[in-house]
């Protein structure tokens, strides 16, 4: 029996409400904004960095303006009794394309290192800084998220006995695609754990490792697909769809798995904050055992407030996914080769991993939606109604920067270089076909964003915040252009 997303999300609420009416008041913080923000660009489309890990608000088109109105109840206590909180961001949208929609509408409770959220949020999954970085392998936000329900310890959290020199946190989550894919309305399954070494140390490994499935829905071709609760827990241990309707899953697991290992040191010298971290993607059990080189290094640090004269922190990355465990494709069974892994992309869920027409994951990976693409490369060669990711071969550097010239006056840069090979399968599709596709010359790209905010110190304006963004594509994939983005941001705070 399938779930109505509605009814589970009032349940959540009404318990919300029955809950916390016998709890003892308590003064709150209700913060609220509003964003009023406007784009334009040289060329028909926005420039890449204007456009994406945006959360789904920002189109592709040129011109576009959006109106955001913001505001949640943050949790309060942490790791001891009952809090609960809510939020929601609505978004209108004026461009070719308008729209008005919630971005985020969601609850939350916990109750001390326990979290219970149900609707639609914002979230990254996977070591990074979501406001400098290229994107996370695993959860980005480049896409609009998905309407969920998760049970998590959101933070590191003291393991019993080890006296803080063990700490853990994880969530398991049920989520909904949307209608409009290949596969009517799927299901996610989500799970992640994370251990952390170390208390005290100025060095603290920690490691982790995040899975994705999509599973269950309607299929064009063969119907409803399994959705039993016996299906659940094979998904849920990884097992094999042993009796279903796709012999591949017999063969290998049931559903669309995707994830990554997630691994990497914290380093605190002299007033720095530093993480190593490393990606490690995987679609099978090569990605698994790190038989492949593919995954995403990178290196966050922070200054220390005292030497932050002029930047405040700094994020460097390399991204290599060209390798996907060798050109070979997979044999007949466990035991024969399991190449071209195909990032992103299922041969049953061939929508991908997607959502709202935009890529869940690292951006870099551009989905077969794209409208700047001239020939959309798809499993089928199908240009009228393209699905899945054109693009999982790629390598990438990146470099991001935040930091402050006044009191009044920050920003923020990004700098992304990429070489783009597409994919094996659709490279092989159009060479047969005698067609050049957008990634046919390995196509290279550069693609920037700088940032300038200003929040006046006077008492009068503290509440407001301009911002002015300057952006620009170079290079074979898109077309060059510039583009800019201007802002004004109001916010505030009340007692709830």
């Amino acid at each position: 029996m399938k779930y109505s997303y509605t009814k589970v999300f009032l349940f959540l609420i009404i318990g919300f409400g029955f809950i916390t009416s016998n709890l003892k008041a308590q003064k709150k913080t209700f913060e609220y904004h509003l964003t009023l923000q406007g784009e334009a660009s040289t060329g028909k489309y926005l420039p890449f960095w204007l456009y994406s890990n945006r959360h789904g608000i920002v189109s592709f088109d040129s011109p576009e303006s959006q109106a955001i109105f913001n505001f949640q109840k943050n949790l309060m206590n942490h790791h001891s009794g009952f809090d609960y909180g809510f939020g929601a961001t609505l978004v209108g949208r004026y461009s070719k394309h308008k729209t008005i929609f919630f971005s985020q509408l969601y609850g939350v409770l916990s109750f001390g290192p326990f979290q219970l959220k149900g609707g639609r949020f914002y979230e990254t999954l996977g070591t990074v800084d979501p406001s400098l970085s290229m994107g996370s392998l695993a959860i980005s936000p480049n896409a609009t998220p998905l309407p969920k329900i998760k049970f998590s310890v959101p933070v590191y959290t003291d393991v019993p006995f080890t006296h803080g020199y063990v700490e853990f946190k994880g969530q398991m989550d049920h989520g909904w695609f949307e209608e409009n894919r290949q596969i009517h309305r799927p299901w996610l399954f989500q799970k992640d754990g994370y251990l952390r070494f170390g208390k005290n140390w100025p060095v603290r490994p920690y490691i982790g490792l995040t899975d994705e499935t999509q599973w269950a829905g309607t299929s064009p071709y063969k119907g409803n697909l399994t959705d039993s609760f016996r299906s659940f827990i094979r998904v849920f241990l990884n097992e094999s769809g042993h009796g279903t309707k796709n012999r591949g899953e017999n063969i290998y697991h049931l559903g669309n798995t995707q994830g990554i290992w997630d691994f990497g040191f914290y380093f605190h010298f002299g007033g720095y904050h530093m993480i190593l971290y490393r990606q490690q993607i995987y679609n099978d059990k090569d990605g698994l055992t790190f038989q492949t080189p593919d995954g995403m290094t990178g290196l966050s640090i922070k200054v220390p407030q005292k030497k932050q004269h002029f930047i405040k922190k700094v994020v460097l990355e390399y991204l290599y996914t060209k390798n996907q465990s060798g050109p070979i494709p997979p044999g007949g069974g466990r035991g024969g080769p399991g190449g071209r892994d195909d990032y992103y992309n299922n041969y049953i869920y061939r929508s991908g991993w997607t959502y709202e027409k935009r890529t869940i994951g690292n951006p870099l990976f551009l989905n077969a939606y794209n409208p700047q693409l001239k020939i959309v490369a798809n499993p089928h060669l199908n240009t009228k109604n393209p699905y899945g990711i054109a693009n999982n071969r790629i390598v990438a550097q990146h470099i991001g920067l935040r930091g402050q010239f006044s009191k009044s006056l920050s920003y923020k840069v990004l700098l992304t270089r990429s070489i783009n090979y597409g994919n094996y399968y659709d490279g092989d599709l159009y060479r047969k076909k005698g067609l050049k596709t957008d990634f046919f010359s390995r196509p290279k790209q550069w693609s920037f964003l700088t940032k300038f905010s200003f929040q006046p110190t006077s008492d009068s304006y503290k509440s407001l915040t301009i911002n002015l963004s300057l952006a620009g594509d170079f290079g074979q994939l898109y077309q060059n252009r510039m583009g800019i983005m201007v802002g004004l941001k109001f916010r505030g705070t009340s007692s709830f």
